[in-house]
C-alpha cells in the first residue's frame, strides 16, 4: 500500500543512520534484534572492529543484540538518533501520503503531537502512528530504558482531539493503556444499519452472576502458544496474544527458516469471529534465519462488529518461497485459533432487518447496507456478503452506472467459505464529479460470484439494482 512506503522508509532510514557514532565508563544496552543491523555473530565482529564498540553479542536465539559502548560513544548514539527521528517526522509533515500540518516531539521522545489538516485520522495516520511506535521503541532500547509511556496525539487545526493514545513501552503485558478517540466513530458505519449480531446470545445474567463475573479475573493471554505450522523446512507459532496493541488486536509470532531459500510468510482469508478481516502481515525470514513479529488487526476495523477479544480467528497461512512466486508455497493450509477454547467460540452474522437484498440464494446473500461518502479512498457503498459454500469466493462486478452515468468502482472482494463480510465498494471523487455526481442515489451492476481461477464458470452472475434511498 502506497502509505506504508515513507513509513518503512523513516525507520530504515533511522537503523541505518546509527552506527557512525566514538569516558572510559562503560554502558551495556540490549535490543531486539529487529532494531538491529546485523543478522549473525559475524556481523556483529564486523561491527565492533568498523564502528568501535567493545563488544556486539547476538543471543543464542538471534532474537536480541547486547552492545557494550564508552558512555562518550553511547551519548553520541542517542543524539544522532534523536536527530533522525525529528528528520522522520519532518519526513512525514512534507509527505504527500498523509496530511500532518506540524509534529511536535518532546525531548525525552515520548510524546508526539500532530496537527492534521483535514477533521479525522484515518488508516494511513494509523499506518503512520505505527511508524512512529517503532521509532520511539528503538530510542527506549537503546537508550537503556526499562519501561516508558509513549503518548501520541493527533488533532486537527482547531485543537479537537482527533486520536489520542499512550502504550507502555517495555512491558511484556498488554502495553497500550488509552483507547482512540476519534469524531469518525464505529456508530457511523454501516456495521450498525445492517447490525452484526452473535449467533448464540448468551441469557441476561443474574445479579449474583454480574458479581462473580466482575470478580472472576481476565484470561490472560500474553503467552498464549500454539504451534501454527512446522515441519523440517519452517516452523511458525503463536507465542502471545495482546488485546490492546499498537494498531488493535494483536498476535506476536515467532517464525523459523531452516531452508536455503528466503522465505515469505503471509496470511490469506483472514476471519474474526466468522467475519472477514484483513491482518496486517508479511514477513521474510532469510535462508537459516529466525524472526520475531506480529501478526494485527485494526481495532477500528474490528470495533465495526463489536469485536474487542476475538473468540476464534481463521487464516491460510502462507509460506513460500520469496523469489519464486510462481512455485507451489510450502505451506498453504487453514489454521485455527480459539484463544478461550472451543466452547467459547462465538460467530456473527449479519440481521439485515433494514437492508435491501440483491441475491439471496443457497450459495451467497449479498445486501446493500449503507452509504460512506467520506471514505478514506472516495464515496463508497456497503455491501453485506454471505458465501454459504464451502469454498472460497471472489465478488467483483461490471457494467456498473450510479445514477444512470457509466461509473467503474475499484472493488473486488474475497470471502472464505462460510464466511461473512462488510464489504466496500469505492468510486473516486474525481470520477463522480467528472459525471456531475455528487450524491450516489442508485447503482446498477453486474454482480459475479466466482471460485478461485474460474471465472469461467460463476456460482452467480446477474444484474443487480438498488436505490440508496431504500436504506
Amino acid at each position: 500500500m502506497r502509505t506504508n512506503r515513507a513509513v518503512w522508509i523513516l525507520i530504515a532510514a533511522l537503523l541505518i543512520g546509527l552506527w557512525g557514532c566514538g569516558s572510559a565508563q562503560k554502558v551495556t544496552v540490549t535490543v531486539d534484534k529487529s532494531f538491529a543491523t546485523v543478522e549473525t555473530q559475524e556481523d556483529c565482529d564486523k561491527l565492533v572492529k568498523e564502528q568501535g564498540y567493545e563488544s556486539v553479542t547476538l543471543s543464542e536465539d538471534a532474537s536480541q543484540v547486547t552492545y557494550v559502548m564508552t558512555k562518550a560513544k553511547h551519548d553520541e548514539l542517542l543524539k544522532t538518533m534523536g536527530e533522525k527521528i525529528r528528520e522522520a517526522m519532518k519526513n512525514l509533515e512534507e509527505s504527500e501520503d498523509y496530511a500532518f500540518e506540524s509534529i511536535t516531539v518532546s525531548d525525552d521522545y515520548m510524546t508526539y503531537e500532530a496537527v492534521l489538516d483535514k477533521s479525522e485520522s484515518d488508516f494511513a495516520h494509523q499506518l503512520a502512528a505505527l511508524g512512529i511506535y517503532y521509532l520511539a521503541e528503538a530510542y527506549r532500547q537503546y537508550s537503556g530504558m526499562e519501561s516508558s509511556v509513549l503518548n501520541i496525539i493527533y488533532k486537527d487545526k482547531e485543537g479537537n482531539i482527533l486520536f489520542e493514545d499512550s502504550y507502555e513501552l517495555g512491558k511484556t503485558e498488554s502495553s497500550p493503556e488509552g483507547e482512540e478517540k476519534t469524531e469518525e466513530t464505529a456508530e457511523e458505519a454501516p456495521a450498525e444499519e445492517g447490525a452484526v449480531q452473535e449467533q448464540q446470545e448468551e441469557p441476561v445474567p443474574t445479579e449474583e452472576e454480574k458479581t462473580e463475573e466482575a470478580a472472576a479475573p481476565e484470561e490472560d493471554l500474553s503467552s498464549y502458544h500454539q504451534i501454527l505450522a512446522e515441519s523440517d523446512d519452517y516452523r511458525a507459532e503463536l507465542t502471545g496474544i495482546d488485546l490492546n496493541g499498537m494498531l488493535g488486536y494483536t498476535w506476536n509470532v515467532h517464525l523459523e527458516n531452516h531452508t536455503d531459500k528466503a522465505l515469505m510468510y503471509t496470511a490469506e482469508d483472514v476471519s474474526v469471529d466468522g467475519i472477514m478481516c484483513d491482518a496486517v502481515f508479511a514477513q521474510e525470514v532469510a535462508p537459516g534465519k529466525m524472526a520475531n513479529t506480529t501478526i494485527n488487526w485494526l481495532r477500528t476495523e474490528l470495533s465495526r462488529y463489536n469485536i474487542s477479544d476475538p473468540t476464534v480467528v481463521e487464516m491460510k497461512l502462507k509460506i513460500y518461497d520469496s523469489n519464486d512466486w510462481l512455485a507451489d508455497p510450502l505451506y498453504f493450509k487453514t489454521v485455527r485459533v480459539a484463544p478461550h477454547g472451543e466452547e467459547a467460540v462465538m460467530t456473527k452474522y449479519f440481521t439485515h432487518e433494514n437492508d435491501t437484498a440483491l441475491v439471496d440464494n443457497d450459495s451467497i446473500g449479498v445486501y446493500f447496507m449503507g452509504t460512506d461518502p467520506d471514505a478514506l479512498m472516495g464515496y463508497s457503498v456497503y455491501l453485506g456478503i454471505e458465501n454459504r459454500t464451502d469454498e472460497t469466493l471472489t465478488f467483483s462486478a461490471d457494467n456498473v452506472s450510479v445514477n444512470g452515468y457509466m461509473c467503474e468502482p475499484y472493488w473486488t472482494d474475497t470471502v472464505a467459505g462460510g464466511k461473512i463480510a462488510l464489504s466496500e465498494v469505492t468510486w473516486m471523487k474525481s470520477m463522480l464529479q467528472s459525471a456531475g455526481i455528487e450524491k450516489i442515489d442508485s447503482v446498477e451492476m453486474d454482480l459475479m460470484a466466482y471460485r478461485d481461477f474460474d471465472i469461467m464458470n460463476p456460482v452467480y452472475h446477474g444484474t443487480v439494482s438498488f436505490s440508496t434511498d431504500q436504506q
